[in-house]
């Protein structure tokens, strides 16, 4: 993380709705660059109010998760939806989300730090995590959308729904 505010965008310009857009992991011991937990078709959608709420939620769209088809009585893997809200705060070019309720329950009274860069519609978070025993950046990308604006329609095929 920076300490440089100097292009750190004021709360209100993260105030709204958010589409995901990408969502990449990026190995901090100079593994490269993977797709995220959830596919190279994630969807999602992040919300920010001006009263300091938010919600985020996001899945895998692709259909290619081993659960993804499965009878009605399945438990779902994590890896096919994530979501959690609370609230948010910006402190300069870092900003913290505080978790009160989350599909992982470990992120429960947490607050999750992220790296913001706002360039026009376009949000970038970035957090670290642990993953497989290495600690990898995650990049999420987002678009901000319209007011009333409708999601784009899923860019894979999926069943009727």
């Amino acid at each position: 993380m920076t300490d440089d505010t100097s292009d750190a965008p004021h709360a209100a310009d993260l105030v709204g709705a958010w589409q995901l857009v990408a969502f990449h992991e990026l190995d901090d011991e100079g593994g490269g660059m993977s797709e995220g937990p959830l596919g190279p078709d994630a969807g999602g959608l992040l919300i920010y109010a001006p009263d300091g709420a938010m919600s985020v939620s996001m899945m895998r769209r692709d259909g290619q998760h081993p659960a993804a088809a499965g009878p009605a009585g399945k438990q779902p893997r994590s890896t096919e939806y994530m979501g959690y809200a609370g609230t948010w705060r910006l402190e300069g070019t870092r900003l913290l989300h505080h978790v009160e309720v989350s599909t992982h329950i470990y992120q429960l009274g947490q607050d999750l730090e992220r790296e913001v860069r706002l360039r026009g519609d376009r949000l970038d978070l970035i957090g670290r995590a642990p993953v497989e025993g290495r600690f990898r950046r995650r990049v999420l990308t987002w678009r901000r959308r319209a007011p009333g604006g409708a999601p784009d329609a899923p860019r894979s095929a999926g069943g009727p729904g």
